[in-house]
């Protein structure tokens, strides 16, 4: 009895029902997690279960659903499925038996009163039949219904939580390649199907929405047909062969429903389809949000999402007019149904008595509920095919080899066994080409082993395979390695893999805490200055929350974890491509030789610098994915491939050991412990921004309806007003009917009439009003969605996106925005629905009830709004606490995208999987109680409440002999009601969390943001265009001579005055004074407001040469690509600082006072430490980071006072960090289309990518994969250059952008930046001090301050300077 009357959870509901605003933590949740021994009994069951499915029949044969099943069990599935029948079998059938029962007991009573009028009448049978019919049976199946939720729920929040975290494994287990596929259509069909959705996308679409609630939709898609059939059944029984005629109407309406619903498949598809692929460019977008900003992306973004959204919607709106038509048709079938028997009846027996029309009518309504449970049933499992294959397909994805890899099998340090053996050749994708090949190496215990090579010769694949995420190519291949999940293999990555979570934590990683080999290891890689600098120490919360580490600090983070686990292979791809020579000798000599590393064996992708190469027991040279050299350094440094990847007079074979480095380093393993002990009262974490519980306001509902339109919600307020109406309508129709049967005969056709357009009436509303919801919702979620994305992408780096994990921000515009989608127009409906519903009968009922009887409702509607009340107050912090940790689930997910390879490679695959599994519990604990357990709860007590009212009701009116008909109606309409305050709880819960997710993102919407994107007074300093030969006026050539450019003049053909004319350089042409661009192209919309003078640079791909633009346009082809520049900035533009001290968010200051002044199209250097300021400097070049003080002038213009997009034209980025989108080479290079193809393939040559990129398929059209995957790091880093030498800013920053580059591309890709760029002015950081001596000027920081500047000879001369330091150390 206690567990069916939910008095287990009084003492949840009581201790926070009265505290609307209390927080609730985990620990507080006593339901059971099925956590058993630190496991998780979900996750171990499904996957159990799944393996073996996959086992015995493959992917193809293998169910979900039976999976699903088989963990549920048997006995639960039968409980739910009994419990089911016995809640629609007695809230159905049984109460049309007793009304029966009770209406032929009320007849026989009036007619034995008429025959004894001198008798009192009884009326304790009746009164009997109505307390068995209105309270006791309502009682028994609702204590089914609390069964059936509760199993329900139970069930499906435990396997949706196992299949969410069997699928979080298997994204874990991707492999490292991935292989290349053209760009997806959503409307295409067949790529729906081809392509696969990554983890974010199947947990939130087809596991959080598809699985709840899926079971019950199951069994009533099973039951609400065969209830349909019994009581069609029993109407056929009652009224013979009139009920089968009745009968034949469900055959053309079922038909249509169904086509229907195919249809409405269909939409869905598409809409999941252009959801998948807004949510990529989603994800992608906020990963590189850095990137979008720095090259003025933003607005290319949010149109590829608006885009995407508006197609998304689209197909939405589509599906929800087709659900209207359903949803009339299935209204229409009982009317249909039971019209269509009467009517066969009358004609054959002339008239229908009262009790006949009667219990027609209360079948009528049990048909009502038993299709709208079918096609609820149909709506749920609608999407559920194409989730199910969807989620099929992200598991059937090929996983990382797992057969290859051999552990080691001995440890004892004196045996001579291999630790590591490769032989053979291997591949990213299988079935690809080999990209290493011929492999046989063999690396022994303690061996220091250097791996160098040209850019893309196959450095990184190397050590993938040597840490087992490459796929053997031939049956041959051999992979011998220590075990990774033991801890035995550390993985230090290219870009360096850093998690949510304190700088501790991200050294420590799952292994217990030493504090001796802890800052050892922190003074071994170089990071005990930047503790001392870090809020909080090494308690500064680092990642995507709290502070942004510069890229030198986040490499040093991940070298310092290498370092202290208890590795005996450490693989390293590049570790000292992000910090300074300094820093790197200090890691070299204290970290990577010295005593955090020695004994183990090491595998380093390294730059072939001969001195630092002379350090390794071996050297590996790779090209062509082949090992062309092994041996010793003096062996290797001596070959000819060695000279052809760096230039004999670089070599020094002479020097067999490296120098200590001359910087001298002030912290040691003590000191380091010191500081942060002394910085541990620091709050390093209150950088990060914590999540506020959101309470629902009303601004943010009138925020809603204004994007929704105010119009537009008074049609559908019109429509669902109209709707109730004319179901009320309905039912009083039938209550005169009865009535009027009761007193004497009456036109029964006439009734049928007014009942059929009533119904038809109702019909046309639900169509009416489910296209005034789509129109809701498109206009809303629109609305919202631009606005959000809007302010996203216009907010703060430092105040915004530096404190906010990536995972909490797409869950906000993923599984936030779909929940407000299509229902929060359908909670404000229901919520009217309900309240005009309630007014309407509550008025019939007191227009035919005594107000004395009336008074009794007062005390139990009160109590029942108290449950509500109590109600509300529990499940909204549960519902804060749910998303909250679905905001970190989504942070765990977001791993899976880009670092899963550094996740398995460091032996944390099972960590992040239990924490997975720790955050889905709670997940599960929430979700279960408040829309389970409290919901169980009220509904029982508004049950109970409401029961004893409508029996009240009904004895009252028996007892003062109202009429039956008015008796029957107003029975029915309070069962009706009550069903309604049952369901309240329910709508409360849903629509509690509709507004939660509606108020998250209102918040999102009115955050802090950057200066505005344009200002009044923002000059058009360059302009591409497109035109037609024939849109433009026809110029020749009057004047030129031989000798020079100089003289080269074109005039508009007739005229004899120049048009356009060669600059003194011979570079470009300029328009002469007195016309405009305007004159030349009278018909060009670009050319619309453009005023001043400006000098054409490019003409279809020609630069830099006069006369061959002046030949283009005098004899243009089919188009004309043009580049202008206004003449002020074409010359080239300084930069000067004055006093700049910027920092990150309210922190201290990173730069101190910074003042330079930069020529224009001078080349300056730019060296220090890591952690100095100086990539500080470049982002506050670009407003990317605001200076707190001082002024920054580019061109002589105030940056503050210049719009963004201005300043970010102006001013080109290459970062450090090469970021790459998903999409073709032609839309990384060019995303606007506003160069032609010649000048792309130049600027392909110029950054050495030409070769690559036409061996490619489909040369520029060729498809790039997410986040780079099939590209190597280099090559982005040359991606990103050739980006800027398409665009050729008047200012170029370069931050260490080619630190991925062997020696030799190096050096072409800096002939590339001093001459491809002859126009701008350039600040060039970099770590390999070598770059910058070829520079005009160095400027070098330290602590934020610039301590030298001057031209390479006058910093270099400079007595114990930092700069000759440095170049001593690197010893150039």
């Amino acid at each position: 009895f206690s567990w069916l009357s939910m008095s287990w959870a009084d003492d949840l509901m009581g201790r926070y029902g009265k505290c609307w605003r209390a927080s609730i933590d985990d620990g507080e949740l006593s339901w059971d997690t099925n956590a058993r021994h630190g496991k998780y009994e979900p996750y171990e069951l499904f996957r159990e279960e799944w393996d073996r499915q996959v086992e015995a029949g493959g992917f193809a044969k293998a169910s979900l659903l039976h999976a699903a099943t088989k963990v549920m069990g048997l006995r639960a599935c039968l409980g739910l499925f009994f419990a089911c029948c016995l809640d629609i079998f007695m809230s159905n059938i049984a109460q049309v038996v007793v009304l029966e029962v009770f209406m032929n007991q009320l007849v026989a009573m009036g007619e034995y009163h008429e025959a004894h009028p001198e008798e009192p009448r009884s009326y304790l049978e009746a009164s009997l039949i109505i307390f068995i019919g209105v309270f006791g049976l309502p009682m028994l199946y609702r204590s089914a219904s609390i069964l059936v939720t509760l199993i329900d729920g139970y069930y499906t929040q435990m396997i949706c939580a196992g299949l969410a975290s069997v699928v979080f494994e298997k994204a874990l287990a991707l492999p490292a390649g991935c292989a290349p596929r053209s760009a997806e259509d959503p409307d295409d069909e067949d790529q729906q199907h081809s392509s696969t959705p990554n983890v974010i996308q199947i947990v939130n679409v087809d596991i959080i929405m598809c699985w709840s609630g899926l079971f019950k939709a199951a069994i009533m898609l099973v039951l609400s047909p065969l209830m349909i059939l019994i009581l069609l059944s029993m109407l056929v029984a009652r009224i013979h062969f009139a009920g089968l005629v009745g009968f034949l109407y469900c055959v053309p309406a079922v038909t249509i429903t169904i086509l229907l619903a195919q249809v409405n498949i269909g939409f869905w598809k598409k809409q999941q389809g252009w959801q998948d692929k807004r949510l990529k460019k989603l994800s992608e977008t906020i990963v590189h949000i850095r990137a979008l900003k720095s090259l003025a992306l933003e607005a290319l973004s949010a149109e590829t999402l608006d885009k995407a959204r508006h197609a998304e919607l689209d197909s939405l709106q589509s599906g929800t007019i087709v659900g209207g038509f359903t949803l009339a048709i299935g209204t229409s079938i009982p009317w249909g149904c039971v019209l269509l028997a009467m009517y066969v009846l009358i004609l054959k027996q002339g008239s229908v008595s009262a009790v006949e029309i009667l219990i027609i009518q209360r079948l009528m309504g049990s048909l009502l509920l038993a299709v709208a449970m079918l096609s609820g049933s149909i709506h749920k499992l609608v999407s559920v095919p194409n989730s199910f294959a969807r989620v099929k397909r992200f598991l059937a994805q090929p996983s990382r080899p797992k057969s290859l890899a051999q552990p080691v099998t001995s440890r004892r340090a004196e045996d001579q066994a291999p630790v590591v053996q490769l032989r053979g050749s291997f591949t990213f994708v299988q079935g690809m080409p080999a990209v290493l090949k011929d492999l046989d190496l063999s690396v022994h215990r303690g061996d220091l082993v250097a791996v160098i090579g040209a850019v893309a010769s196959g450095k990184s694949a190397l050590l993938q395979a040597v840490i087992g995420e490459l796929y053997p190519v031939g049956a041959d291949a051999l992979v011998t390695t220590p075990d990774h999940s033991s801890g035995k293999l550390a993985y230090c990555s290219q870009v360096p893999w850093i998690f949510e979570g304190t700088l501790r934590e991200n050294v420590v990683l799952n292994a217990s805490f030493e504090h001796a080999r802890y800052y050892q290891a922190l003074y071994a890689a170089a990071l005990a200055a930047d503790l001392d600098i870090l809020p909080g120490g090494d308690q500064v919360a680092i990642g995507s929350y709290g502070i942004r580490l510069s890229g030198g600090q986040r490499a040093r983070v991940s070298l310092a974890r290498a370092a202290y686990m208890d590795a005996e292979l450490v693989v390293m791809d590049d570790p000292f491509a992000s910090v300074d020579v300094a820093t790197g000798q200090h890691i070299h000599e204290e970290l990577l030789t010295g005593s955090a590393m020695r004994g183990r064996t090491r595998i380093v992708a390294t730059q072939p610098n001969p001195r630092r190469l002379m350090s390794f027991d071996k050297v590996l040279l790779m090209e062509g994915g082949r090992i062309v050299e092994s041996g010793t350094p003096e062996k290797v440094l001596a070959s000819a491939a060695f000279a052809r990847l760096k230039e004999q007079h670089e070599r020094q074979q002479s020097k067999p050991v490296a120098k200590r480095s001359e910087v001298t380093w002030t912290f040691g393993a003590e000191a380091v412990a010191k500081v942060c002990e002394r910085k541990m009262g620091e709050q390093g974490t209150s950088l990060r921004d914590v999540e506020d519980q959101d309470h629902i306001t009303f601004e943010t509902i009138r925020w809603w309806m204004r994007a929704a339109g105010f119009w537009n919600l008074f049609v559908f307020f019109g429509g669902v007003l109209m709707n109730r109406t004319l179901d009320l309508a309905q039912s009083v129709v039938l209550a005169t009917w009865i009535n009027s049967k009761m007193d004497g005969e009456v036109d029964d056709f006439w009734y049928m009439r007014q009942i059929i357009i009533r119904v038809l009436g109702t019909c046309s509303c639900q169509v009416f009003t489910m296209w005034a919801a789509s129109r809701v919702s498109k206009s809303a979620s629109k609305a919202v969605h631009t606005a959000v994305v809007s302010s996203l992408l216009r907010a703060p780096i430092d105040r915004f996106f530096d404190k906010q994990p990536v995972g909490r921000l797409i869950n906000r515009l993923s599984a936030d925005m779909s929940t407000t989608d299509n229902a929060v127009p359908w909670a404000f409906s229901s919520m009217l629905s309900f309240t005009i519903g309630f007014l309407i009968t509550e008025c019939f009922i007191l227009n035919i009830m005594p107000w004395r009887i009336l008074l009794c409702a007062v005390p139990f509607v009160a109590v029942a709004l108290w449950f509500i009340y109590i109600f509300h107050g529990t499940i909204m912090p549960m519902l804060f606490a749910q998303k909250f940790a679905m905001s970190r689930l989504h942070d765990l997910q977001t791993v899976c995208l880009t670092s899963n390879v550094s996740v398995r490679a460091n032996g944390m695959l099972q960590d992040f999987i239990q924490r997975f599994n720790e955050q889905s519990a709670t997940v599960i604990k929430c979700s279960y109680l408040s829309s389970f357990v409290c919901v169980a709860w009220v509904q029982s007590r508004i049950f109970l409440c409401m029961s004893v009212l409508v029996t009240i009701f009904a004895m009252c009116g028996l007892w003062a002999d109202m009429p039956i008909g008015t008796l029957s109606i107003i029975i029915v309409l309070s069962l009706n009601q009550m069903a309604q305050f049952e369901g309240l709880s329910q709508l409360l819960t849903g629509a509690m969390n509709i507004l939660n997710a509606l108020q998250r993102l209102t918040r999102y919407s009115s955050i802090p943001q950057e200066a505005p994107t344009r200002m009044p007074n923002d000059p058009v300093v360059r302009l591409s265009v497109c035109l037609e030969p024939f849109s433009v006026r026809p110029l020749e050539v009057r004047t030129q001579d031989d000798s020079g450019f100089g003289l080269v003049s074109l005039c508009l053909k007739g005229q004899d005055k120049a048009f356009l004319l060669a600059c003194p350089d011979g570079q470009a042409l300029a328009f002469q004074s007195g016309f405009r661009l305007r004159d030349w192209a009278p018909t060009c919309g670009a050319m619309d407001g453009v005023e001043g003078c400006y000098y054409i640079t490019a003409v279809n791909g020609i630069t830099k040469d006069a006369k061959l633009m002046a030949e283009e346009l005098c004899n243009p082809p089919s188009s004309l690509w043009l580049e202008l520049w206004r003449d002020s900035f074409a010359a080239g533009v300084g930069v000067l600082f004055d006093g700049v001290t910027a920092g990150y968010s309210l922190e201290k200051p990173v730069l101190h006072s910074v003042s330079f002044d930069i020529a224009p199209r001078m080349k300056v250097g730019i060296a220090g430490t890591t952690g100095c300021g100086k990539s500080t400097t470049l982002l506050c070049l670009l407003r990317v980071l605001e200076a707190r003080s001082g002024r920054i002038f580019v061109g002589n213009l105030d940056t503050k006072q210049m719009g963004l997009q201005l300043l970010r034209t102006l001013v080109g980025l290459v970062p450090q960090d090469a970021t790459v989108f998903q999409g073709s080479w032609r839309y990384n290079l060019d995303p606007f289309h506003e160069f032609p193809d010649g000048r792309v393939w130049e600027a392909l040559r110029c950054s050495h990518l030409m070769a690559f990129v036409r061996a490619l398929p489909q040369g520029l059209e060729s498809e790039i994969a997410e986040d780079g995957a099939n590209l190597s790091f280099g090559q982005k880093q040359l991606l990103s250059l050739a980006r800027m030498v398409i665009r050729q800013p008047p200012v170029l920053l370069l931050d260490e952008c080619t630190s991925a580059l062997d020696p030799q591309t190096q050096k072409s890709v800096q002939s590339t930046v001093l001459g491809a760029f002859p126009k701008s002015t350039i600040l060039s950081v970099a770590h390999r001090v070598e770059t910058l001596l070829d520079f005009d000027r160095v400027l070098v920081f330290d602590k934020g301050t610039v301590v030298e500047n001057g031209t390479v000879k006058e910093v270099l001369e400079i007595e114990g300077g930092w700069f000759a330091r440095m170049v001593k150390a690197a010893d150039v």
